[in-house]
């Protein structure tokens, strides 16, 4: 009987031991400059500004042709914001227009890890696979693009583009004919060679002719 109830108190005091233990982590962890919670982060709206703010920025450098410089940039950029996609798509752009098709098709599929549901970032893979020469991953991904977003008129495009390049007339027509439906202007499509080519084939410029009627006619 002494035996047992020595053991209880023994036990008895180990859980006190433990519980004031815990206590005392506890306050350490509280008052520990590296365990602070993230009570110190901007606000939502601030981060929102700084974001927009850099999409901005990158954006004009973009446009004078500025790429070096957007690329650092908008790398610098990521160190605070690695998970932004905005921030990401945006770099994707400038190795775009670098002609650096290979790292922007990394970007696009890094984004696509993290954001299945993300039709321009199909779109944009599909470019820079077409770039590549990389046809049937191109298509596959101007497809996934259209099933997320099927009345995107600038895809529709890219699209009809794809599949001029391979000489698939065919679906190319069905394409350009859906993005002129979707609001595609003709003069959208002087930029693209393969497209320029299908503009002149008869049974397009019918189309093209009634369509026009159509709109003098609303």
């Amino acid at each position: 009987m002494q035996k047992e109830r020595k053991n209880f108190y023994i036990l008895l005091a180990i859980l006190l031991a433990v519980i004031v233990l815990g206590l005392v982590l506890t306050l350490q962890l509280e008052r520990s400059p590296s365990m602070q919670r993230m009570i110190s982060q901007k606000p939502a709206a601030a981060q929102l500004t700084e974001v927009y703010k850099i999409i901005n920025d990158s954006s004009n450098l973009i446009e004078n042709r500025n790429l070096a410089q957007a690329e650092r940039y908008l790398l610098d950029a990521l160190k605070h914001y690695p998970l932004n996609v905005d921030i990401w798509t945006q770099l994707g752009t400038v190795y775009y227009q670098q002609d650096n098709y290979e790292k922007a098709a990394q970007i696009f599929n890094h984004i696509l890890k993290h954001q299945p549901d993300n039709a321009p970032a199909y779109n944009n893979l599909a470019l820079s696979q077409l770039k590549l020469k990389q046809y049937e991953h191109a298509q596959t991904s101007i497809l996934n693009a259209l099933q997320l977003q099927p009345n995107n008129g600038e895809i529709l495009l890219n699209a009809a583009n794809l599949y001029a390049v391979q000489r698939k007339d065919k679906a190319a027509l069905e394409y350009l004919k859906r993005a002129l439906d979707r609001g595609i202007r003709p003069e959208d499509v002087s930029g693209y060679i393969e497209l320029v080519r299908l503009l002149e084939r008869p049974d397009f410029m019918d189309y093209y002719r009634s369509k026009q009627s159509e709109k003098r006619n609303q």
